[in-house]
């Protein structure tokens, strides 16, 4: 009797451990890059599908008066203002150096990276999202 019930113990141990791995391996195979490369073309067309992702895109800096940053689809998109073709970055997780670098680097192509946020229009809900920036360079 006794080793009846052993049996059966190693067997629901072993039962159980393969289906928690077969959980954590379908788990893992879904987890998305770290870092997704993506247009701004796409990022504006489906932001639903880059939210709450790491991307890197590139995009027409704008920095206004009032320290304000922005990336544009295009120069002619900037000088005109049309918002919903830009996302905001969040300027509250930069260090005055790096916004000071950023106003330098106005109406010129650069290469952002951060998380970005389709939930968060940015000021008064003008823009396709906001972008938490970590990195830049110029393009």
């Amino acid at each position: 009797m006794k080793k009846r019930i052993i049996i059966i113990a190693i067997t629901a141990i072993i039962l159980i451990s393969a289906s928690i791995y077969a959980i954590c391996s379908r788990t893992q195979s879904t987890t998305p890059p770290l870092n997704i490369t993506a247009s701004l073309v796409s990022v504006l067309s489906r932001p639903d599908h880059f939210s709450e992702k790491n991307i890197f895109t590139e995009g027409v800096l704008f920095v206004d008066d009032n320290g304000c940053v922005s990336l544009y689809l295009s120069r002619e998109h900037m000088e005109n203002g049309i918002t919903k073709n830009a996302i905001y970055i969040d300027k509250d997780s930069m260090s005055s150096d790096t916004l000071d670098e950023l106003k330098d680097l106005t109406g010129k192509y650069v290469i952002a990276r951060g998380y970005f946020d389709a939930q968060n229009s940015g000021p008064e809900n003008l823009y396709s999202g906001t972008l938490i920036m970590e990195s830049f360079e110029l393009s």
